[in-house]
């Protein structure tokens, strides 16, 4: 009976070591995954050529929050406006039904975001946004 529980508890622990290597891979492996999602982001954001069209998923929940006067702020995706490009993202703002002579309006915003090609454009931003 004793060199039962000797056995069993030596599997135990090696059972207990796998368990926390395959943690550690399986930790590692969504690291990966998270840069390689990033990396493809980034890719696609270069793809646009300063064409951005923004689809709001879900637009119906946003409106829902802002008739219970709870501020509503969306951000898109960043994208680039050309390869070798500025990378600009917009950010949306419903505005509240109790904001004078504003309750029925949107505000929309343009932002300059750090990019991959930053150190090659001139600055500030010139571009025409239309």
């Amino acid at each position: 009976l004793e060199g039962r529980l000797v056995r069993q508890d030596h599997q135990i622990r090696e059972l207990i070591a796998k368990m926390e290597t395959q943690n550690s891979q399986m930790g590692d492996l969504k690291r990966t995954i998270r840069n390689l999602e990033e990396k493809i982001t980034e890719m696609e954001a270069q793809q646009c050529n300063g064409i951005f069209i923004w689809k709001i998923e879900h637009f119906s929940v946003y409106l829902k929050a802002q008739e219970e006067e709870r501020p509503v702020v969306i951000h898109s995706p960043g994208f680039y406006t050309g390869k070798p490009g500025y990378k600009l993202c917009m950010r949306l703002h419903i505005q509240l039904p109790n904001t004078p002579r504003c309750a029925n309006y949107i505000s929309l915003f343009v932002h300059i975001m750090q990019g991959e090609y930053d150190s090659h454009l001139p600055w500030p931003f010139q571009g025409t946004i239309r």
